[in-house]
Formats: C-alpha cells, sequence, structure tokens
C-alpha cells in the first residue's frame, strides 16, 4: 500500500489548539483528542511546532522529519458538531511528520 511521505504521524500543540479556540470564542470547545492527531503535546505553542517544518525532531527515541502543517478538514467540524471550528484551528491544527528512525513514545516524552 502506497503511504505518502509525511502522512504517518501527526503531532499537535494543546495550548495552541486551546488558544485558538478561546480566541475564536468557540464553548464549549471540543475535547483537543477529538481533532484526529496521534499525539497531543504540552510545553510547546502551535507556533514553535510549525517553525519545526522542514526539519528532523526527535520524540522519545524516535526520530522524525516535519513535513508540512496539517489542515483541518470539514470532516472533523461535523464530527465535533463545533461550526466554526475549521477556520479556529488553522494556523493551530499541528503538524504531518514523516517517521525516520522509530521508537519508543511514551507519555512525557520530550520534543526536541
Amino acid at each position: 500500500m502506497f503511504q505518502e511521505r509525511g502522512r504517518q504521524l501527526t503531532l499537535i500543540s494543546r495550548s495552541g489548539v486551546e488558544e485558538a479556540l478561546s480566541r475564536a470564542g468557540i464553548h464549549p470547545a471540543p475535547s483537543v483528542s477529538d481533532l484526529r492527531r496521534n499525539i497531543v503535546l504540552r510545553g510547546i505553542s502551535a507556533e514553535e511546532l510549525g517553525s519545526m517544518v522542514g526539519h528532523e525532531v526527535f520524540l522519545g527515541e524516535s526520530r522524525l522529519f516535519v513535513h508540512r502543517l496539517c489542515v483541518p478538514c470539514k470532516y472533523m467540524e461535523r464530527k465535533c458538531k463545533c461550526p466554526g471550528l475549521m477556520e479556529a484551528i488553522w494556523d493551530a491544527s499541528g503538524v504531518n511528520c514523516e517517521v525516520l528512525v522509530g521508537g519508543l513514545i511514551t507519555k512525557g516524552s520530550v520534543l526536541r
């Protein structure tokens, strides 16, 4: 099966999403875990995460290449029953990564 490079793993900033939803006045806000990303990160802003596009990073024992920003979709907006969600999190929707070297990632793993 063909797997497009850079779409093996997605990362998203919890604080970035929460700030974007707050700015947009979306209440009650959907859970970050409902946004269909593989790993939710704490301690990093959406801007910091986005600045990693084009770079190799490490998460736990894994080495990743950050290919591009994720784009939110209408399906997710409908699934969360949250009109305006797609536009609200456009700049905070995370990144798509390619796994260069697999390894253990656990709760508390640091992105570096």
